[in-house]
């Protein structure tokens, strides 16, 4: 649900499977932007029209057969090359900023809409929506590094939310991470090693990046990505796969 303000969030989806009993979801806590610079009405108007054909309750009770869920977009530069790159997959797009949602949106060609879905509010309301092992793969890419120790709690991949994932993603599923910062890499690396579900298939297995593979020639890049290339900062990819439970 796009919101036009920073209160509290009025998104209600139906709970179409059950989520995992220590899931946080009853009180979803969101650290960061909401909203950015003010844009024309108009644009806005046009966003929220086009919305209503990117609502996940489209896909109700019978989810496409191969779906993706892609954390944090930003503007939506990777969402919609990917789109164009896998013209078999389906896509839910998550963003909070609801600026990004508003350029994802306006740079998303029309054909897109039956196989893409765009959640503008916090992760953690989308659970709910989703049933157990509908989404084939996660794709989180530079996700706020939260740079201050004291912050490493509010960093996305945590025990519960690779919990979360392996409730959702079908068994063979696979999880996609990136990131430039050097502690946000350490973090993640080490949560998901320690994780008894998800195993290691390919890109940065620790926070050497001597030993970092090169960025895969066929996937998109975001803007993210590009800043971190022109300043010369290595770039981890990192790819794991869900075990059966």
């Amino acid at each position: 649900m796009l919101c036009d303000g920073d209160g509290p969030h009025m998104h209600h989806s139906p709970i179409l499977g059950s989520v995992p009993e220590h899931s946080p979801l009853r009180k979803p806590v969101f650290y960061g932007r909401r909203k950015g610079r003010v844009l024309p009405k108009t644009l806005y108007q046009h966003t929220l029209d086009r919305l209503k054909n990117l609502d996940v309750n489209k896909w109700r009770g019978q989810w496409p057969k191969e779906l993706w869920l892609e954390i944090g977009f930003g503007s939506g530069e990777h969402l919609n090359q990917w789109l164009v790159q896998h013209p078999q997959r389906s896509i839910i797009g998550v963003e909070a900023f609801i600026n990004g949602v508003i350029h994802c949106v306006q740079g998303m060609p029309e054909s897109f809409e039956e196989r893409c879905a765009i959640f503008s509010d916090p992760v953690q309301e989308l659970w709910p929506s989703l049933s157990p092992s509908c989404l084939d793969g996660v794709i989180l890419f530079f996700p706020d590094p939260w740079r201050k120790r004291r912050h490493a709690g509010r960093r996305m991949v945590q025990p519960t939310f690779l919990d979360l994932c392996a409730h959702y993603v079908k068994p063979g599923g696979v999880l996609h991470f990136a990131s430039d910062h050097p502690g946000l890499i350490e973090h993640t690396l080490g949560i998901l090693h320690q994780h008894p579900h998800w195993q290691y298939i390919d890109g940065a297995r620790t926070t050497d990046s001597a030993h970092w593979p090169q960025w895969p020639a066929h996937w998109p890049s975001s803007r993210y990505r590009d800043k971190a290339v022109a300043q010369h900062i290595p770039c981890a990819f990192s790819i794991w796969q869900l075990q059966p439970i």
